[in-house]
């Protein structure tokens, strides 16, 4: 699995249909301060690799204290979680064919900014 972390002061994601406009059939999502997470998922992929990025990612500190520095998790702040699928982390550009899945926009703004990558080939 392949992860993008970005630390949000909030985050959203909508689903745009063939005509260019807001799928009304989709709940639109959002979220206050937290994490938005893009998510590359392989084939190899299993339940070790995915219990070990939450646990990774749930602690992560990297959300200010008292005092200003990055020391406290997603946890310790009862921060938001919105995970994005993007199986676009996988690709080998340039790419030669293919659509999957349904045109999104996602806004966020992005707090710091903090972005990390986690890759669980690292594990």
């Amino acid at each position: 699995m392949k992860v993008v972390v970005q630390r949000v002061s909030q985050a959203s994601v909508d689903v745009v249909n063939e005509l260019g406009t807001i799928d009304p059939t989709f709940e639109p999502q959002q979220i206050g301060p937290g994490f938005m997470l893009l998510v590359g998922v392989s084939d190899e992929d299993g339940e070790e690799q995915l219990s070990w990025l939450a646990h990774k990612i749930l602690n992560l500190r990297v959300f200010e204290d008292e005092q200003g520095k990055m020391n406290r998790s997603i946890k310790d702040i009862g921060g938001e979680i919105l995970s994005i699928s993007q199986f676009t982390l996988f690709a080998d550009v340039p790419v030669r064919e293919g659509r999957f899945g349904a045109h999104m926009r996602v806004g966020l703004i992005n707090d710091g900014p903090v972005t990390i990558a986690i890759d669980t080939d690292n594990l």
